[in-house]
């Protein structure tokens, strides 16, 4: 009698309903072959890919397939970031019959105190830099002439802009880059690889996905890198 109703002390589970409080509901642990009444297992890697069975049930993957894991950028953290000037400076062009601009810029070498003289045209590499010569720019304006009082002459405004990756880097004659440059380190907690050296547009392989480095937050010590050939951005931590 009354067989069909819910007994008096007897528990309803819905979907969703997590027996253990490890963050897997009951159905799914049963699914992956977990034990719907142990936490530990949630936390577990039952893989062994460097991701907890938790991590792969939120992110979507399989937990008992190595091969299939959240992207492991997501594993990356900012072990330092080191903030210099970047060590380039404008020196001097020449107009060639070709019609293209030789320009002499000088760069010191990380670790060098004095700088190296190079003689590039537009669209050349800077010796075995990570640096191109993009183009020279010339303006010509009327400015109050210091020597002068009063009168205004013309001056020449000589720059080159650079290009470093997908990034432009202006120069003015004679005078210190504005820039900052960033030199960054980066370690994958999976396995304690050390990615060194890296700077903003730096490519670096991580196992067999390709990154690069987008920007640099040295107040808060974050690093942007991207996914470019799936476009999509990670923003790494400090480690």
């Amino acid at each position: 009698e009354n067989c069909q109703a819910p007994q008096p002390g007897a528990e309803t589970v819905g979907k969703g309903f997590d027996g253990d409080g490890g963050g897997i509901p009951d159905e799914d642990e049963i699914r992956y072959g977990l034990d719907p009444q142990n936490p530990a297992d949630d936390i577990a890697d039952s893989d062994g890919d460097g991701f907890t069975n938790l991590e792969e049930h939120l992110a979507g993957t399989d937990p008992k397939d190595p091969r299939s894991h959240p992207p492991r950028a997501t594993r990356l953290r900012v072990k330092e970031i080191i903030a210099t000037q970047l060590p380039l400076k404008f020196m001097g062009a020449t107009k060639m019959p070709d019609g293209r601009h030789l320009c002499q810029i000088n760069l010191t070498p990380r670790g060098e105190t004095e700088p190296r003289t190079y003689f590039v045209a537009e669209g050349d590499q800077i010796g075995d830099t990570e640096f191109r010569l993009l183009r020279y720019v010339e303006t010509t304006e009327k400015r109050p002439d210091p020597m002068i009082p009063g009168h205004h002459s013309e001056f020449i405004d000589r720059k080159v802009v650079l290009g470093r990756g997908k990034k432009e880097i202006t120069l003015s004659l004679d005078k210190p880059a504005i820039d900052t440059d960033y030199r960054i380190t980066m370690v994958l907690l999976l396995d304690g690889t050390t990615y060194e050296d890296l700077t903003v547009e730096s490519v670096f392989t991580l196992r067999d996905e390709t990154f690069r480095v987008v920007s640099v937050d040295s107040q808060t010590g974050t690093v942007v890198i991207r996914d470019d050939a799936h476009g999509k951005d990670f923003t790494i931590p400090k480690l």
